[in-house]
């Protein structure tokens, strides 16, 4: 499979074309942001980290019976997937009360949570606030056309309880 030309890089991630159109290349980044993409700096070893709990993700839905992207992991970093529409969906657990968290909440940073807390955010033209729940996930994807909204569905049950 040859890499060829970038075709997206955002804060975690760079997304190549191969010489298969139905395939790409996901390149996992070492690169970390805080308090909105103010702060910016290199975490070394969070790309093979990302990239690794994402392939583990990705297998674990594949052995649900859902569908995934995932094709095969080509290093500690590269991850060779299907070319899809994605939801943009962005899922943050925490373990710990730290920047926008801490200031949306008024509590103080460094708080160690008893149990990971979970919020949704769509990355971008759904007009959300930056957290609701699943409730709200579905109702969007149900206005949508493509017939994503029904393998979504279809799985809701599933998906609250990986991500809740």
């Amino acid at each position: 499979m040859e890499k060829l030309q970038q075709l997206y890089e955002g804060k975690a991630k760079k997304v190549f074309a191969t010489d298969d159109p139905e395939l790409l290349i996901v390149d996992y980044k070492d690169d970390a942001t805080a308090f909105n993409g103010l702060k910016k700096g290199t975490i070394a070893g969070k790309g093979v980290i990302n990239n690794q709990m994402s392939n583990r993700l990705m297998a674990y839905l594949e052995k649900q019976g859902i569908p995934t992207h995932f094709v095969k992991e080509l290093s500690e970093r590269e991850t060779l997937v299907k070319k899809v529409s994605i939801v943009p969906l962005e899922v943050i657990v925490r373990n710990i009360s730290a920047g926008s968290f801490a200031k949306r909440y008024g509590v103080e940073e460094g708080i160690v949570f008893a149990e990971p807390t979970i919020e949704f955010s769509y990355k971008n033209c759904y007009n959300l606030p930056i957290n609701f729940g699943c409730e709200t996930i579905l109702h969007k994807l149900l206005l949508q056309e493509d017939g994503l909204c029904l393998n979504f569905t279809e799985n809701a049950s599933f998906l609250q309880n990986v991500f809740t």
